[in-house]
């Protein structure tokens, strides 16, 4: 689970930051992360972390197999 934080930028004005576990890279094993930074808000932060995880969700859903061999597609 992505945890808002708060941080200071250069000048030492607040922001925000999230940082989310995406899964393992099925080609490298890795585990793939994403952050975000520069938020404004932790409201802000958090719309755009709800929606990044909904885009990765609705992504998951999705079959990701689809390997049809050249003979199959010749043959239609």
């Amino acid at each position: 689970m992505a945890k808002v934080q708060k941080y200071l930028d250069k000048n030492g004005n607040t922001k925000y930051m999230f940082q989310l576990y995406m899964g393992i890279d099925p080609q490298t094993g890795n585990k793939k992360r994403t952050r975000r930074r520069g938020f404004k808000t932790k409201k802000e932060a958090t719309l755009a972390l709800s929606r990044l995880q909904l885009e990765l969700e609705n992504k998951s859903s999705l079959p990701t197999e689809n390997n049809i061999l050249f003979s199959e597609v010749y043959s239609e």
